[in-house]
């Protein structure tokens, strides 16, 4: 049972995280892109 909400736990994260990528609403090359998303 916790093997499995460690699973749950990792894609949300994972999901989390390519969303934050995705919108890019803090990248390290942030002078390269002015922000469009925001």
């Amino acid at each position: 049972y916790a093997s499995a909400w460690a699973w749950v736990l990792f894609f949300i994260i994972l999901i989390f995280t390519n969303v934050v990528f995705k919108t890019s609403g803090w990248v390290y090359y942030e002078s390269d892109q002015p922000d469009q998303s925001k």
